[in-house]
């Protein structure tokens, strides 16, 4: 989460410092073909995609983990409720959710293979961490009760399958199903100007265009992500100032 959060962090400094020096040159007619404003250049076209790699890793896991803390781990051993627990266990998720409604990052079903093989990639780290004599914070041979190689083998593998088959690709229709709901909210009268807003700082304060050629761009379901709606738009955009002029 912490590494997603800073190249989410990086990515959104990277896009306004080029979308702000791209319309500062168009204003002093340094560079006719500049670029569109909101067309990605290639390294940052790849952080992004990184980017939303870790957002489908980040939030299935994050829902998993909550998930089955507190539904398994916690009952059997009941764990105090200390600060640094809820905030392991529970908080992540409610990061993962606000996150998820307050961006535009798409979610497709399809991307559960991605945390499907990060979870393979944690598996086998488990495995080596147990053959290699690693225990948890209370010396026990394992890092949770049902990853207990050694003790519970069969336990551990039916934990094993039903995470990678089952509660990976339902956390992934859960977050699928909060886009929904976030595109929901957008669609009705009320919350429209929260999308509206954001359309202006990136139009106008950010690329220092006009509110004249506002209102035609505005398209709530646009995702930074996908790259060639943008690019259509903006085209479209700066093809008609460049007509005015």
């Amino acid at each position: 989460m912490v590494i997603y959060y800073l190249l989410a962090f990086c990515n959104l400094a990277w896009a306004f410092l080029e979308i702000r020096c791209c319309s500062h040159r168009r204003k002093r007619g340094v560079s006719i073909e500049c670029e569109a404003l909101l067309s990605l250049s290639l390294p940052l076209y790849t952080a992004l995609n990184l980017q939303w790699l870790l957002h489908s890793v980040m939030g299935c896991f994050s829902l998993s983990v909550s998930f089955l803390y507190w539904t398994i781990i916690h009952p059997s051993h009941q764990h105090s409720l200390t600060a640094f627990n809820i905030n392991i266990h529970f908080i992540n998720s409610v990061q993962t959710a606000v996150d998820l409604l307050l961006s535009c990052t798409p979610v497709h079903l399809t991307h559960f293979i991605y945390p499907v093989l990060a979870a393979i990639l944690y598996i086998i780290f488990a495995v080596v961490y147990w053959l290699m004599g690693g225990t948890n914070q209370s010396g026990q041979p394992y890092i949770y009760s049902i990853l207990d190689f050694g003790g519970r083998p069969l336990l551990a593998t039916l934990s094993i399958l039903g995470v990678c088959l089952v509660c990976l690709p339902f956390c992934q229709l859960l977050l699928w199903k909060l886009q929904l709901l976030r595109e929901w909210m957008v669609d009705c009268e009320k919350l429209r100007w929260m999308a509206v807003k954001r359309e202006v700082w990136w139009w106008v304060k950010v690329s220092g265009g006009t509110d004249s050629g506002l209102m035609a761009s505005l398209d709530p379901s646009v995702s930074v992500f996908e790259s060639t709606r943008w690019r259509d738009l903006m085209e479209d955009q700066l093809s008609q100032s460049l007509t005015l002029v």
